[in-house]
């Protein structure tokens, strides 16, 4: 699967879903998720962002460590994708 097509599949997925986990690490290495809406922006078509507040922990969080992981599923739980970056 390119990664196009990939973006296309967690699109399906943002459609039917609506939401996605984010992990992030603290300082002492220790994980942290939690729920997010996630959105596609046609103008940067291989990115996902997600809108939060500039003081909540896990802004920090990315400033330490910026590698974080997405899983993003159905409603229905058939379909399941992780997404690392």
């Amino acid at each position: 699967m390119n990664s196009r097509e990939m973006m296309r599949k967690i699109e399906t997925i943002l459609e039917d879903a609506k939401a996605g986990i984010l992990a992030t690490t603290d300082a002492q290495g220790q994980p942290h998720a939690r729920w997010m809406t996630p959105v596609l922006l046609d103008q940067w078509p291989e990115s996902l962002f997600a809108v939060t507040a500039p003081d909540f922990p896990k802004i920090m969080q990315l400033d330490a460590n910026n590698r974080v992981e997405w899983m993003l599923q159905t409603r229905a739980l058939d379909q399941v994708i992780n997404i690392r970056g």
